[in-house]
Parts: C-alpha cells; structure tokens; sequence
C-alpha cells in the first residue's frame, strides 16, 4: 500500500474519472467504508510500520526501524488474519486497497535490492 499524502486522493481521482462505474470505489455505504479503512490504514500503520523501517535501514532514512518494526510486525499479523478466510481486503472483489498494495509489492519485484 501507498504512503504518500498524496496518493489516495490521486488513486480516487483516476478511478472516479477513468472508471466511475467500476468497483474500485464501490458506492455501498458499507463496503465503501472498508475501503476507507483500509486506506487509513495504508496512510497510518502501514507508512509509519514497513515503509518506514524499509525507509530507515535501506536508504539510512530517519525514522525508528526498531519501533517501525514492532508496528509491522502487528499490522502483517492483522492483515494475516483479516486474509485467512478471504481473498480480498475489503470487499468480496479486488478493490482500491489491494491496488495500491499489489503496486508495492510489485515494485519490491521489479527493482529488487532497491525498495
């Protein structure tokens, strides 16, 4: 998942306006809000837990990677047991969140050593 200021409201903008009938965004109330979690997520415990302790002990970055590491450490737990019986995040179908994190995960593939 992305960790920039920026990145969800950018990701929400591109599929609002390229993919508004989609269900990357979806309109129902409930599922929306999973999403939003999700993406909260992203902009809290996943910024400060593992894009922070990457941050601090592959590019010398600031930051706590001993502190970063304990929050990873209970983020990929939740998100382990949040998966156990799905495939998906926050809906029943890939959506924003999944996303986002596949885009990171990917980018760890393309370029190892370097993210």
């Amino acid at each position: 998942m992305c960790c920039w200021p920026t990145a969800t409201p950018s990701w929400s903008i591109l599929v609002k306006r390229y993919a508004p009938t989609s269900d990357w965004l979806p309109d129902d109330p409930v599922t929306a809000a999973a999403v939003q979690r999700w993406l909260s997520i992203a902009a809290g415990e996943v910024c400060y837990g593992p894009a922070m302790a990457r941050g601090a002990l592959q590019w010398n970055m600031p930051g706590e990677p001993v502190l970063a590491a304990e929050i990873a450490g209970r983020l990929l737990g939740f998100a382990e047991q949040h998966l156990f019986d799905r495939n998906w995040l926050a809906a029943s179908h890939i959506t924003l969140p999944n996303l986002a994190g596949a885009t990171h995960e990917t980018t760890k593939v393309l370029f190892p050593g370097k993210f």
